[in-house]
C-alpha cells in the first residue's frame, strides 16, 4: 500500500526552530517541509551571512554532517568527509544567491559529481538524481530568482 505524505509548511523562524528542536533539519528534507521562501533565505543568511572561503568550508562540513554518507546518484558509500562530495545542483558561481542552500546540494561521488557538472544533457538525464534535481531547481528559482 502506497503512503502519501503531506508536506509540513513552515511560515516563520519560530516554526523552523520548533521543528529543528525535534532533531530534524527542515532545510535538508525538502520532501517533508515546505519553507516559505523569505523564511528560508533568513535562516540561511543567519547561518552564512557572507560568501567566503570560511563559510564555504563551514557549509560543506554542515552538508556532510546532516546528510547520509553515500552517493545520491549511484549509491556508492562515502567513507570519510571530503568537500568534493558536496555538489551544487545550480552552480554556486552563477547562482550565488542560493550558494548556501541545502536544497541546492547533492552528495555525490567523484564520478557522479563530474558527470553532473560537465556531462551532456543526455548524460545528466540518465542520472538517478536528474528529475529530483529538476524539481529542486524549480523550487530554488521560485525562491530566489522570481522574487
Amino acid at each position: 500500500m502506497m503512503m502519501i505524505h503531506k508536506m509540513m509548511k513552515i511560515n516563520s523562524i519560530a516554526e523552523y526552530k520548533s521543528v529543528k528542536a525535534g532533531w530534524v533539519e527542515p532545510l535538508s528534507f525538502f520532501q517533508l517541509f515546505e519553507i516559505e521562501p523569505s523564511v528560508r533565505k533568513q535562516i540561511i543568511k543567519s547561518m552564512f551571512p557572507i560568501s567566503s572561503p570560511e563559510n564555504d568550508s563551514k557549509f560543506y562540513k554542515w552538508m556532510w554532517d546532516i546528510n547520509a554518507h553515500w552517493c545520491e546518484n549511484c549509491g556508492k558509500p562515502l567513507k570519510t568527509y571530503w568537500a568534493g562530495y558536496i555538489s551544487h545542483i545550480m552552480s554556486r558561481g552563477a547562482h550565488t544567491e542560493c550558494r548556501y542552500d541545502p536544497l541546492n546540494v547533492n552528495i555525490l561521488c567523484n564520478t557522479c559529481h563530474s558527470k553532473w557538472e560537465t556531462g551532456t544533457l543526455k548524460e545528466k538525464r540518465s542520472m538517478y538524481v536528474y528529475w529530483t534535481n529538476k524539481e529542486r531547481i524549480d523550487i530554488l528559482r521560485n525562491s530566489y530568482i522570481v522574487q
